[in-house]
């Protein structure tokens, strides 16, 4: 049980930093592509980054604990939580576009890509940090 709070902290910590940083970003408009609306957005990006692998490392963890399932993947993860009741299929669909996304983040960088990822990790944001309030260790 003590490894699965672990796993909720560091989860809760990193959408608290992603908050931050879709906050400052939202500050900035699309038209100001200056150097402190790069940071932001590379921040914003990086920070998404780790907060989807903490998210879903701890779901993945509260199966294994509260359900004895065991799944490997994001992808594999975010369908079990949905097969056992824990989320919608609308949130399903979104978290496995999500999972889609951070996957894109890591394996290349361009500015279209950079710019069309920003776009939806507010929404993204929403989503893990809905799945961590309704999905708590106890």
């Amino acid at each position: 049980m003590e490894k699965l709070k672990l796993k909720y902290e560091s989860a809760c910590k990193a959408i608290e930093s992603l908050s931050k940083a879709v906050n400052k970003f939202e500050k900035f408009g699309a038209d100001d592509p200056g150097d402190e609306f790069e940071t932001a957005r590379d921040s914003m990006i990086k920070r998404f980054e780790y907060s989807i692998d903490t998210t879903w490392k701890y779901l993945k963890e509260y199966l294994k604990e509260k359900k004895g399932i065991d799944r490997r993947s994001p992808k594999d993860v975010f369908k079990e939580v949905l097969s056992v009741g824990l989320s919608s299929e609308k949130e399903t669909v979104e978290a496995l576009k999500m999972v889609d996304a951070r996957n894109l983040t890591s394996h290349t960088y361009n500015e279209e890509l950079a710019g069309d990822i920003c776009e939806k990790i507010p929404a993204f944001f929403k989503l893990m940090k809905n799945f961590l309030e309704k999905i708590k260790p106890e």
